[in-house]
C-alpha cells in the first residue's frame, strides 16, 4: 500500500466503465435510446443524429443525463433516463475472475461501499455478470437512492453522513472527472482516476486491477 493512503478505511466504487472496462457499444445503446427521447421532444433538431450530436455536447459540459432531459423541458426525466440506462447490454459484459478476486482480498482489509447513478435492477444485474456478490458492499446507493446528480457532490456528502469514517478516511474509485473525481474529492475523500489521467485524482491508473498495488 502506498503511504498516501495509510490513513484510508473504506474504499468505494463507482460501477459503469469502473469496475467493468468502457465498451463503446454499450454507450452506443444508451445514447441511442436517449438521442429518440431527445428528437422527439426536439424535432428541430432534424434527426437522431443530430440529437445524439446535442446530448454528447451537453453530457461534456454537465456530466449529468437527468439534467439534459430536464433543461430540455421533458417530465419525469430521471424514469426516462433510467429506462435508457436499463437497455440490455449484459451480452457486453464479462465475468471477471481476476477482479473478484481483488475485491475479496480489499473487503478483508477496508470497508467497501457502492455510489453509482445507474438504476438498481440494471446495476444488479451487471454486478452478477462480472460475479460480484452485492452482499459484499457495506452500503449501496443507486440511482434511485441519490438525491441528485453525482455530480452535484450531494450523494457523497449525504453517503458521509452515514459513514464511521472520516471524510479523508475513504477512497472513491471512477472513471469520470465530473461526476466521480472531482465531487468525490470536494467532500473530502480521497480519489482514484480509472482509464483516464485525470489532474484532480491523487492517483490515475490505466485499468481496475491496479487498485491491488496501491491498496494491499
Amino acid at each position: 500500500m502506498i503511504s498516501l493512503f495509510n490513513k484510508v478505511k473504506s474504499i468505494g466504487f463507482d460501477l459503469d466503465n469502473t469496475l467493468y472496462p468502457n465498451n463503446p457499444e454499450i454507450d452506443n445503446r444508451i445514447r441511442n435510446k436517449i438521442a429518440e427521447y431527445i428528437f422527439l421532444q426536439k424535432p428541430e433538431l432534424g434527426n437522431i443524429e443530430n440529437a445524439r450530436g446535442f446530448y454528447n455536447e451537453r453530457y461534456s459540459e454537465v456530466a449529468s443525463g437527468v439534467k439534459i432531459l430536464e433543461e430540455i423541458g421533458l417530465k419525469d426525466a430521471k424514469r426516462i433516463m433510467f429506462n435508457c440506462l436499463n437497455r440490455d447490454v449484459l451480452d457486453l459484459i464479462s465475468e471477471d475472475y481476476k477482479l473478484v478476486s481483488i475485491i475479496k482480498k480489499i473487503n478483508q482489509n477496508y470497508n467497501i461501499f457502492l455510489i453509482t447513478a445507474g438504476p438498481k435492477n440494471s446495476s444488479i444485474g451487471k454486478l452478477k455478470k462480472i460475479g460480484i456478490n452485492i452482499s459484499i458492499f457495506s452500503k449501496c446507493l443507486f440511482g434511485e437512492d441519490l438525491s441528485s446528480s453525482k455530480s452535484d457532490g450531494h450523494p457523497f456528502a449525504d453517503f458521509l453522513k452515514d459513514s464511521k469514517f472520516l471524510p479523508n478516511e475513504h477512497i472513491y474509485v471512477g472513471d469520470s472527472r465530473l461526476s466521480d473525481i472531482i465531487p468525490a474529492k470536494k467532500a473530502g475523500m480521497k480519489t482514484i482516476a480509472v482509464g483516464n489521467i485525470i489532474l484532480e485524482a491523487d492517483i490515475s491508473i490505466d485499468k481496475i486491477y491496479d487498485i491491488e498495488r496501491l491498496l494491499l
